[in-house]
């Protein structure tokens, strides 16, 4: 069968991988999925290839190179992709994946006045901080100096760490160290609403993590 066409996936197939990306890449083998891929004629000779001979030839790059290549993969892509976790075992991450709920973006923008009292002063846990900072792009240093860090520690972060993601993750890392019990999804909302006009924020990401304690 020949490869078919390529492309981003649609937005509602994309949107859920990406929720769950930190899920996937802990529980899956790219080289488990890879054979249905390219039955099915998603992926072609050589993206199985790649995936299989991912180096260093472990887990977590086989899946990494796995899911950048499922990313832009067309249309039909997390379809099949969802038949192939489920014949290779992962049936409860298939689970996962279905029941993901994607918030509109005509929900309330009150949304976070309705989470519970107690979710809302409690402490963002490094994990959950870790996902948080996935929902963030350009401008994000509008959020740091919401959160009162100083000029040189976003600057020292950004020497420190050797992508885009780990400098984010870095910088609001002091701010949760510095902050210890006052460091809540309500003091880190706040500073999120406070800057939402100056850089971009993947809402659907954040409500995901505050409405999903796991």
């Amino acid at each position: 069968m020949a490869t078919q066409q390529r492309g981003r996936l649609p937005p509602e197939d994309e949107k859920r991988l990406q929720l769950n990306y930190e899920l996937l890449k802990s529980e899956l083998d790219g080289k488990d999925l890879v054979d249905k891929m390219f039955q099915s004629g998603i992926f072609s000779v050589d993206d199985m290839e790649e995936v299989r001979n991912a180096m260093p030839n472990i887990r977590s790059k086989r899946i990494e190179v796995f899911l950048t290549k499922l990313f832009n993969s067309g249309r039909n892509g997390y379809t099949v992709f969802l038949d192939a976790i489920k014949d290779a075992g992962y049936k409860h991450v298939a689970e996962i994946l279905v029941n993901t709920v994607l918030l509109s973006e005509a929900a309330e923008a009150d949304w976070f006045e309705s989470v519970s009292g107690d979710r809302r002063t409690d402490k963002i846990q490094e994990k959950e901080l870790s996902r948080m900072v996935q929902a963030f792009g350009n401008g994000w240093e509008f959020i740091a100096t919401e959160l009162n860090l100083s000029k040189a520690q976003i600057e020292q972060a950004k020497l420190s760490a050797p992508t885009p993601y780990m400098q984010m993750f870095n910088v609001f890392l002091k701010w949760k160290q510095r902050e210890a019990g006052r460091a809540t999804f309500q003091a880190f909302v706040k500073a999120l609403r406070a800057c939402e006009d100056k850089c971009t924020i993947d809402w659907d990401i954040v409500k995901h993590v505050v409405l999903n304690s796991h």
